[in-house]
């Protein structure tokens, strides 16, 4: 992972608060306690339009850069361009590559802002804006001074556990794989690994659980397999990323 850092000469502190979906709203519009057409984990996938976007600017002359590290070190920074957008679109579909057609996703960014916190799927997909901002506080790491340029765009929802279902009975049986997911987080110094000190939980009220060795979801068949976890939908999500490169 090739992050471009950039040393700054004034502190700034970290402003990022964790997202959470409205309190007592359902993540289906038409529930999700059936085993099919729920989402699945590897099911989930979000991406931007445009993943490398000019939005930092320079005073003249103050930037030099060391190409064997990939850092940048800079004095006489100005700000970040506002009003800069990209289209963030999330599809969705069930452990049989089958578009999920309702349900609500919900989206967290790291950096700027988005045109809304949710959306709708509609034949497994739906999208929303993300806009640049002139605040540059949220690209902090742990308090800082150096600016993080890889933006975090996180989307989840409620679904289960992907599998590899090699026999087609549309169960979690015998010697199939699974996905073991985690609690879904904000991963703000991007090293894939849950820091509480530093990384919101998205889901109001959440206890982050680490991958547990156990299939969550409907679909596990307790006859085969003595790994079955709870029936009961989990949170899901998915990452993306977007460069913030400077002009």
């Amino acid at each position: 992972m090739n992050n471009y850092l950039i040393s700054l000469p004034v502190l700034f502190s970290i402003a990022l608060v964790s997202a959470c979906a409205p309190s007592g709203e359902s993540p289906f519009e038409s529930g999700g306690g059936s085993t099919s057409n729920i989402i699945s984990s590897e099911g989930l996938s979000i991406g931007a339009a445009e993943t490398n976007l000019k939005v930092i600017k320079f005073a003249a002359g103050d930037v030099t850069a060391d190409a064997a590290s990939a850092d940048i070190s800079i004095t006489g920074i100005l700000s970040s361009t506002q009003g800069i957008e990209t289209e963030i679109t999330v599809i969705a579909t069930d452990n049989n590559n089958i578009p999920v057609n309702s349900g609500t996703v919900y989206f967290k960014t790291q950096y700027g802002t988005l045109s809304a916190s949710s959306c709708q799927l509609v034949e497994g997909s739906c999208s929303i804006t993300w806009k640049s901002t002139n605040e540059l506080e949220p690209l902090l790491l742990n308090g800082s001074s150096i600016l993080d340029l890889r933006n975090t765009i996180v989307a989840w929802t409620y679904g289960a556990e992907a599998f590899t279902d090699l026999d087609a009975d549309g169960l979690l049986s015998d010697s199939e794989v699974f996905d073991d997911t985690e609690t879904p987080y904000l991963d703000i110094n991007d090293n894939g690994v849950y820091d509480p000190l530093s990384d919101p939980l998205l889901i109001d009220g959440s206890v982050y659980a680490a991958p547990d060795s156990a299939y969550q979801g409907p679909d596990c068949d307790n006859t085969t397999r003595s790994d079955c976890g709870s029936p009961a939908l989990i949170p899901i999500f998915a990452r993306t990323y977007i460069q913030l490169n400077y002009e």
